[in-house]
């Protein structure tokens, strides 16, 4: 069952403490039997490449592919820019930006309100970081209070959280705690309905009481939320991030699972050793 509305009034670092057990598995009364049966016809007569290439091109909003730089690789061109000293090492596919945790973040300043304010989405990326500190991902955020706002953190335990906000309440999914190594995680939201996802498979989702405006005036940005340093204890990004994407539509189970791995894409990486499918 997914769960009720969950407005949160307390710190908002209390929820980055995900447990596994509050892991929930999707249910409900349409059987996804069809659907799987016609993706698996789909690989059949085209082959899985080419049914999740042509899918994962439509509604891609943003798309930075880190080899050595932070342009947007998709039509759009929001390219990013970097402040502090942002090195690149190897990552899951070719090379992924590393963050010192320090001073290193990256803005998009020129990626819009109106691709996710009100819109359904797809947050997408790879991530290889330690344990052991709230820091800020990913996110869209004026200030470190209730306030329109989309924000990412990683939990101590290397567990990932998106929170939504607006000036009434915000909510909040999040993925259990990983080992050490490459993880994908993906976000996504249609209408009122929010998931997580974990290497590719659903670990978490709620329903708002409302489909949501998250707008603000703020740019998206990389280890650049407002509760840095603030009292919850948030701290700048350290580690990997690698194959950053934005979709302004909710992605497929099947792209979601491709994109964690667990079909091929045609991806070439440059440590496929690396991509660890292993939840704690």
């Amino acid at each position: 069952m997914k769960r009720d509305v969950m407005r949160l009034t307390a710190p908002v670092c209390s929820v980055f403490n995900f447990r596994a057990s509050r892991v929930q598995q999707r249910s409900g009364t349409a059987s996804p039997i069809p659907s799987v049966l016609l993706v698996a016809l789909l690989v059949l007569i085209l082959g899985p490449d080419s049914v999740a290439r042509a899918d994962l091109l439509d509604g891609l909003q943003l798309h930075v592919e880190f080899e050595d730089n932070v342009f947007d690789s998709s039509p759009n061109g929001f390219d990013g820019q970097s402040s502090g000293d942002l090195q690149y090492a190897s990552g899951v596919i070719g090379q992924a930006a590393s963050f010192d945790g320090v001073d290193d973040k990256v803005l998009f300043p020129a990626f819009t309100d109106a691709l996710i304010g009100q819109n359904d989405f797809t947050f997408a990326y790879w991530f290889n970081v330690p344990s052991g500190t709230l820091r800020s991902v990913l996110g869209k955020r004026r200030i470190c209070a209730l306030d329109p706002f989309i924000d990412i953190r990683m939990g101590p335990t290397r567990t990932m959280g998106l929170e939504v906000s607006t000036v009434a309440g915000n909510y909040f999914v999040g993925t259990p705690a990983v080992d050490s190594g490459w993880h994908h995680v993906a976000f996504t939201r249609a209408g009122t309905d929010l998931q997580a996802f974990l290497n590719g498979q659903l670990v978490d989702q709620m329903t708002t009481s409302a489909a949501l405006d998250f707008s603000n005036t703020t740019a998206l940005g990389l280890s650049s939320s407002p509760c840095i340093d603030s009292t919850d204890g948030t701290k700048m990004l350290m580690g990997g991030i690698d194959d950053l994407r934005i979709y302004n539509r909710v992605l497929t189970d099947f792209e979601i699972a491709t994109l964690g791995g667990l079909f091929s894409d045609g991806f070439e990486s440059s440590d496929t050793s690396a991509w660890s499918n292993t939840v704690q």
